[in-house]
């Protein structure tokens, strides 16, 4: 949380009023130090559950207030309910709504200070944080392993990372992965699946082509989901989806005034101009990392009637 420079806040109070489908566990850290608890009943309070932090002292603009805490997604919610279907595994939004509450002294007396007057969050505004609760999930990301910067011939890799909830069990696990246009499989490269517990990692290698472009990889994971207790097909699939991007570099293109009147500035570029001055006003093309250019132009809209272009000299 952050207060405004300059303002004064005491008896500060932050509570995250986590949903019934989310499960608390222990505060690991906040700062400065707070005392810990469970939220204060007051006009923020949606459910009396979740985590209260008090910061008592004297609080300005110039430190940032947090407090970090773990917590997970259930098999019941607080009213014993599941929280994602057992049949469909269908996903689930955990919404997480969080509100501050502290004393405020304005800088301006004609402000009347007072307790509990500034607040922010809390019930009828926006939720802080909203969690998709699944049943099955993937995660793809990418990371160049030839250089820094996104180039045709460099070599990607892509991992696949994807879970199975504790409380379910699939069959006929499918992960379809499509390579977008302008990449090219690396045959020479035997990925390898990694489990641990119920997480699996797949990397896959591919090298890329083409300037300027953003190759989105939609990768998808679908099964079939399992009665839990005996294993029996319930008749339902669920599936997930996840597309990372790895943006091409491309050239780039800029304009200065680098003379007037025939003599070239010094520093560069020209700063400001006076009326009837010869303004030699390029256009600097910068380089092209990625590729060549055929019957490349360039064209110029120079601001009229400020500047009029009598002659054109490459």
């Amino acid at each position: 949380m952050d207060i405004a420079d300059g303002q004064t806040v005491t008896n500060l109070d932050i509570s995250d009023y986590l949903p019934g489908n989310l499960q608390f566990v222990q505060v690991v850290s906040t700062s400065p130090a707070a005392t810990c608890g469970t939220p204060a009943q007051h006009h923020h309070a949606r459910r009396q559950s979740g985590l209260h932090l008090r910061f008592g002292d004297r609080h300005d603009g110039h430190i940032r207030r947090h407090g970090a805490f773990p917590f997970y997604v259930p098999l019941n919610d607080a009213g014993s309910n599941p929280v994602i279907n057992a049949s469909t595994g269908d996903d689930v939004q955990c919404i997480n709504q969080a509100g501050a509450l502290g004393d405020w002294t304005p800088l301006d007396p004609r402000d009347l200070g007072g307790v509990d007057n500034a607040s922010a969050g809390g019930s009828g505004d926006p939720p802080e944080h909203i969690l998709g609760c699944k049943s099955i999930a993937i995660q793809k990301s990418v990371a160049n392993l030839t250089d820094s910067t996104n180039s045709p011939g460099d070599v990607l890799e892509y991992t696949l990372n994807f879970q199975v909830s504790d409380f379910f069990a699939f069959q006929n696990v499918i992960i379809d992965d499509l390579a977008s246009d302008g990449q090219h499989f690396q045959s020479s490269f035997a990925p390898t699946l990694q489990v641990k517990r119920l997480h699996r990692r797949l990397p896959l290698r591919r090298s890329e082509r083409g300037p300027g472009r953003y190759p989105n990889n939609d990768v998808t994971i679908s099964g079939d989901v399992l009665n839990n207790a005996n294993l029996i097909p319930t008749g339902n699939s669920e599936a997930d989806t996840s597309a990372p991007g790895a943006n091409i570099a491309q050239g780039s293109l800029e304009k200065t005034i680098y003379a007037k009147n025939g003599v070239a500035c010094a520093p560069q570029p020209c700063s400001a101009v006076r009326g009837r001055r010869a303004i030699p006003s390029p256009i600097a093309c910068g380089t092209h990392p990625t590729s060549d250019f055929e019957q490349f132009s360039m064209e110029d809209f120079v601001p009229l009637p400020v500047f009029s272009a009598t002659e054109v000299t490459p």
